[in-house]
C-alpha cells in the first residue's frame, strides 16, 4: 500500500513521470485502437475505417518512437542533451505535420462522401463528454509543459494535443451523423467549417514547433560559440 500512495504522489506531483506514464497508457490505448479500426475496416470494406487504421497506427510509431528518445535523453545532459531534444522538437514537428496530410484526406474523404462513425444514443454521448475531456486536459496540459525546458515533454503534450483536436472532430461528425440528418445534410457547413478549423489548428501547431525549434537551435550554437570563444580569450 505505501509503495502505491508513492506512486500515486509521484505521478501527481512530478509532472514529467506523469507525462511519461500517461504516455505509455496512450501507447497501448493507440495501438488498441488502430488494431480495432483495422479490423472493421476489414470486415466492412470501409475506407473511412482504414483511413482511421492508417493514422492511429502512424500515431502509435511516432509516440513509440518518442518513448525510446525519451529513455536516451535521460542519460544525457546540458548542451548535448538540449541540441538533442531541440532536434527532436524539431523533427517530431515535421513528422505530425505530415501526419496532418493524413488528416486532412480523412477529412475530404468524409465531407465529400458523407461517411464517418455511428453510434448509438448512450455510446455517443458518453464518447463526446470523453473527448471533450480530452480535448481541454490537452490544452492545460500543453499550457503547462511550456514551464518546463524538456523538449520532449513539450513534444509530448503537442502530439496530445493534436490527437485530442482529431478526436474532437471526429466525435462531432458522429454526432451529427447520430442525432442529425447526415454529414451531408443541414448541418454539411459546421461539418466543413469544423474540418478546416481542426486541420487549420493542427498545422499552426506542427509548424510552430519546427520553426521555434529551428530558432532555438540557432540560438544554441551561437551561446556556444560565444562561450567558447570567452574560454580560448581566457587561455
Amino acid at each position: 500500500m505505501k509503495k502505491l500512495n508513492k506512486f500515486v504522489k509521484r505521478l501527481v506531483h512530478d509532472y514529467i513521470f506523469g507525462t511519461t506514464f500517461m504516455t505509455i497508457i496512450a501507447f497501448a490505448i493507440n495501438f488498441i485502437y488502430a488494431a480495432w479500426q483495422a479490423v472493421l475496416a476489414i470486415s466492412f470494406g470501409s475506407a473511412w475505417y482504414a483511413a482511421l487504421a492508417v493514422y492511429y497506427f502512424i500515431l502509435f510509431a511516432v509516440r513509440g518512437w518518442t518513448l525510446l528518445f525519451e529513455k536516451f535523453a535521460s542519460k544525457l545532459s546540458g548542451y548535448e542533451k538540449l541540441r538533442k531534444t531541440l532536434k527532436y522538437y524539431q523533427r517530431i514537428g515535421l513528422m505530425l505535420l505530415a501526419l496532418n496530410l493524413v488528416f486532412a484526406v480523412m477529412v475530404w474523404y468524409m465531407i465529400s462522401t458523407g461517411t464517418a462513425s455511428k453510434y448509438s444514443t448512450i455510446p455517443a454521448i458518453a464518447s463526446a463528454a470523453y473527448a471533450t475531456y480530452k480535448f481541454v486536459a490537452a490544452i492545460v496540459n500543453a499550457a503547462r509543459a511550456k514551464n518546463y525546458d524538456d523538449y520532449v515533454i513539450r513534444g509530448l503534450r503537442k502530439l496530445t494535443l493534436i490527437d485530442a483536436i482529431v478526436s474532437l472532430f471526429a466525435m462531432e461528425a458522429a454526432m451529427v451523423e447520430t442525432f442529425g440528418d447526415g454529414i451531408q445534410g443541414s448541418l454539411y457547413p459546421l461539418v466543413v467549417a469544423s474540418g478546416i478549423a481542426a486541420c487549420g489548428a493542427c498545422v499552426i501547431i506542427t509548424v510552430y514547433m519546427a520553426v521555434n525549434s529551428s530558432i532555438k537551435l540557432k540560438k544554441l550554437d551561437i551561446q556556444e560559440s560565444t562561450e567558447k570563444s570567452g574560454n580560448n580569450k581566457d587561455e
